[in-house]
């Protein structure tokens, strides 16, 4: 009868008591005062460091490597001319408008994607799933382990936006999705462009995964604040951006993925190559006002 009641409760996602004290845990921010384990501290100090000694830089050298991709692809209007770049961004402006009016209305569906990220990520990193919920006052996955990608897995990937791209490529392997198609509603024929439809979506998916993205990240950290918040927010940034830029790729037929590999490491390259000759220069000043001090105390005399 235990047993029943027990796999009654979990059916229904209501937390048992250890679940519910585990979930008022996690949703401490404190958590580094939580834990007051020396190895924990010690790790989310060396994400903290990772996060301004090479994230940042990175993010800052993957801005301007995205900004010369851009100017290269829009170079005569061709970026705007092509199919794929306005199905696109009506995709996203639909979204928008929606957002803009609806935003509560469809928290419910950003909650389910984030969860099931978390839950996703969790189950490829080996880890068992004791139970879920989501709400509208939002939602929790309890889990026998975490790390940075599970805890962060909702923000670097665009949960909804991977399930078009998945959709239609299996829709591919049962259709010729190229041709135009003509369906059928009673006496009257619409045409359906797959391609058209897949850009709309992507671009519907990933502006809906951004503005909410955006909007969670002011009012709820605590994820952030469990693997830094330094190195959470920069490798949240990286990740989105290097998927617009692969998306931008996709879209433009003015520049190739090569282009964009040459791009981010001739930056990086040209970065830290000016980075080098800084220090270089900077240890020169420094030795010479150094040997120049000492040669100075040793004619110095006491009175």
């Amino acid at each position: 009868m235990a047993i029943a009641l027990q796999r009654a409760a979990r059916r229904s996602n209501k937390p048992h008591a250890d679940q519910k004290q585990r979930k008022d845990d996690r949703s401490r921010l404190d958590t580094r005062r939580r834990t007051g384990a020396d190895w924990q501290e010690f790790i989310l100090d060396c994400k903290t460091l990772v996060g301004w000694v090479f994230l940042l830089p990175l993010a800052v050298i993957s801005i301007f490597s995205f900004a010369e991709l851009l100017l290269q692809a829009s170079r005569g209007g061709a970026l705007l001319a092509t199919t794929e770049f306005v199905w696109f961004g009506f995709g996203g402006l639909v979204w928008l408008a929606i957002f803009a009016f609806a935003r509560h209305t469809f928290m419910i569906a950003y909650v389910f994607g984030h969860e099931w990220s978390h839950i996703i990520a969790a189950k490829l990193c080996g880890a068992v799933v004791y139970d879920w919920h989501v709400g509208h006052d939002g939602g929790w996955v309890d889990t026998n382990k975490s790390n940075t990608f599970i805890s962060l897995a909702p923000y670097l990937i665009p949960a909804y936006t991977v399930m078009v791209i998945v959709a239609y490529g299996i829709a591919g392997l049962f259709g010729n999705l190229e041709a135009i198609q003509q369906i059928q509603i009673g006496s009257f024929s619409i045409p359906f462009d797959s391609l058209k439809t897949l850009c709309f979506l992507i671009g519907f998916t990933w502006w809906f995964h951004l503005s909410y993205t955006l909007r969670t990240l002011r009012i709820e950290q605590s994820d952030l604040k469990r693997n830094g918040t330094s190195f959470s927010g920069w490798l949240i940034m990286l990740c989105n951006l290097y998927i617009v830029a692969g998306m931008l790729i996709i879209a433009s037929d003015k520049i190739t993925w090569m282009d964009g590999w040459t791009s981010l490491s001739y930056a990086v390259e040209w970065t830290f190559g000016k980075a080098g000759r800084l220090i270089a220069s900077a240890s020169h000043v420094v030795h010479a006002e150094f040997t120049a001090t000492m040669s100075k105390m040793r004619d110095w005399h006491v009175q």
